[in-house]
């Protein structure tokens, strides 16, 4: 239970978005600059605020992967979270903890049935 709380405090400064297109030569610093562009134009933040790291998470491949935002301050996040009812159709923003603790609670539930059947 304490390392689920620390992975979950530790995974609250990250936000994903989803359905932003990759392309196959993209790199790191071409995600940084898509993901600046899409901050201040969809989302219409005056000023972009700092990261510690973004990324796509996953292998490449045939599927879109989503870019993974960790930001240095807490109300940067804040701030991106509230702005996404700018978002009209595909991109979408999501908390990237809430992914990891709703499979973290179906892994538990799965244990539980397992081990102790009602």
């Amino acid at each position: 239970m304490v390392l689920l709380h620390h992975e979950v405090e530790r995974r609250r400064m990250n936000l994903l978005i989803y359905g932003i297109d990759e392309a196959s030569w993209e790199t790191r610093e071409q995600d940084e600059t898509c993901v600046q562009h899409f901050l201040s134009n969809t989302l219409k933040l005056d000023n972009v605020p700092a990261f510690h790291k973004i990324h796509r998470i996953g292998p490449k491949g045939r599927k879109q992967r989503p870019i993974m935002m960790s930001f240095k301050l807490l109300e940067d996040r804040y701030r991106v979270w509230k702005a996404k009812h700018y978002i009209q159709s595909t991109p979408r923003v999501t908390r990237e903890h809430e992914n990891y603790v709703n499979q973290s609670r179906q892994n538990t539930k799965v244990f539980l049935t397992q081990y102790y059947p009602t």
